[in-house]
């Protein structure tokens, strides 16, 4: 056969492709690539909506304060729920003691049912009874190698108000007055007690300051302390040397009166940093008060008196929301509805019944996610304290599916 018949013949064997057969084959890979790029892209994604929440419908109550100096009242893990009078840095006499008392027991710490270690007095501890006798201070009485024991020496300081074995305290705990004192005012710093300086152990010196509202924030610290909680419900005790000393807080068992600590200067007026528990709420919270700027010892405790009487039935617990209220939900674009829920109740401590209004935030939702999943909080904001609960998703919420994604590429939000 010849050269031209050959290639004439491999002409024939081989077909030549169509441009239409290219195009289609083109058109099938983009289509194929496409629907994988949908479903690569095509999330989950949706944006949530809250759901107005019915508040409580509860008038608001008004407080009987005393007529002068300043005022705070709160209940202890609530913060301050009230105050009355401008809250700045005033005198508050043997109520530092309260402070004296926090921090040696964060240097040496007790358990409930514990005497904790023992303290010979010595003769400089004997001098600082003479010193405080000579300027009128109060006192206990203490003898030259008298053993006292941590628990006994708290009960000195917080029951008899012993100005000179708050400096003993002060001196055996922290090595020197000085180590006191910059130990306290840090703590006070700490804890946010703005108002608070400490200048002294005993609460002697006007220079020992803090306001009615850093109080019911040491009280709350002090009553959550199972050993001074014990010690400051303490009517009265027997030492060693001193005997039977009692209580300066005679309103103590009264109306509910669980403690705290009096103080009585020239410079401070009467003042008074008390508890009370309700008789009727075994559940509610400690109320804790304070009062200072009174004309007398004797009449802050009548006016203390009067005031709890007068507003004890005011302070109760408001249950805003509870386990399983819906505040929101998610819609998504392929037809699912998820309902947003609380995981628990969130309630607040009130005693004039003001409006709280709540905030919602609750996040986007970017991927599939399972029943009970936690997507946002609910929260109130109460006198500075914010307090706030999880919420969760009350089934699951799932991606869309492979025939949706098909169906809308690219879409990666919905309502």
């Amino acid at each position: 056969m010849k050269k031209t018949e050959l290639k004439s013949a491999a002409k024939k064997v081989v077909p030549k492709k169509s441009s239409a057969s290219i195009i289609t084959i083109a058109i099938v890979a983009i289509v194929v690539v496409a629907c994988f790029v949908a479903i690569a892209f095509a999330k989950a994604s949706t944006t949530p909506s809250t759901v107005e929440i019915a508040l409580p419908k509860n008038a608001e109550t008004k407080i009987a304060w005393p007529s002068y100096g300043q005022s705070a009242v709160g209940a202890v893990g609530n913060g301050v729920l009230a105050t009355n009078g401008e809250q700045v840095a005033h005198p508050i006499a043997s109520i530092a003691k309260v402070v004296l008392a926090l921090a040696v027991l964060d240097k040496k710490p007790l358990e409930a049912g514990q005497a904790g270690p023992t303290y010979q007095i010595t003769t400089k501890d004997v001098q600082h009874y003479y010193d405080d006798l000579a300027v009128g201070g109060s006192l206990l009485p203490v003898n030259d190698g008298e053993i006292l024991t941590e628990y006994q020496m708290l009960q000195g300081l917080l029951i008899a108000s012993g100005d000179n074995i708050a400096t003993t305290l002060a001196e055996w705990a922290f090595g020197s007055l000085d180590g006191y004192l910059e130990y306290a005012n840090k703590m006070a710093a700490d804890n946010g007690w703005t108002s608070t300086h400490i200048a002294d152990a005993s609460g002697l010196s006007d220079q020992t300051v803090s306001s009615a509202s850093d109080l019911v924030k040491i009280g709350d610290a002090a009553l959550s302390h199972s050993v001074l909680a014990e010690i400051v419900n303490q009517q009265q005790v027997d030492l060693p040397i001193a005997g039977t000393v009692n209580n300066y807080n005679t309103i103590l068992g009264e109306d509910g009166v669980v403690g705290v600590k009096t103080g009585n200067t020239p410079e401070a007026g009467g003042c008074l940093l008390f508890a009370v528990k309700s008789a009727t709420d075994t559940t509610a919270p400690l109320m804790v008060g304070a009062i200072l700027g009174a004309p007398s010892r004797l009449s802050v405790l009548r006016d203390t008196t009067n005031f709890i009487q007068s507003n004890v039935s005011n302070f109760h617990n408001i249950n805003l929301i509870k386990v399983g209220d819906v505040v929101g939900k998610y819609e998504t674009a392929w037809g699912e509805t998820i309902k947003a829920v609380a995981k628990s109740d969130l309630s607040y401590y009130t005693v004039d019944n003001k409006k709280i209004t709540p905030n919602t935030t609750l996040n986007k939702i970017t991927s599939s996610k399972e029943e009970g999943t936690e997507v946002g909080t609910i929260s109130v904001k109460i006198n500075g304290q914010t307090k706030s609960i999880a919420i969760v998703l009350d089934k699951d919420l799932n991606a869309p599916s492979y025939g949706w994604k098909l169906l809308h590429p690219f879409k990666l939000s919905s309502k």
